[in-house]
């Protein structure tokens, strides 16, 4: 016997769980951000260690410059995964 009230939580194996994308979605779908994204993650990493190096080191000033690079370097990272997701 088959509910009479539509319940939202209730598994259903009759429909797919997402929508198909058409071919006109999967066109325009770009795998991640290729290799700019790639080198603005290394440079993060290299910022953050030489960061690091340079704060134990005592010298707070560069230490604390080459942190800023990192944190641009993030913030273009995340304006570039937000404009992707949003193309979708």
């Amino acid at each position: 016997m088959e509910p009479t009230v539509n319940d939202p939580y209730r598994i259903d194996q009759s429909t797919p769980p997402h929508p198909v994308p058409t071919q006109d979605q999967t066109e325009r779908r770009t795998p991640g951000g290729g290799p700019v994204s790639t080198l603005l993650w290394a440079l993060v990493a290299a910022s953050i260690g030489l960061n690091a190096g340079f704060s134990i080191a005592g010298q707070d000033v560069i230490g604390s410059s080459i942190g800023g690079v990192a944190v641009i370097c993030l913030g273009i990272l995340l304006v570039r995964y937000l404009q992707r997701r949003r193309q979708l």
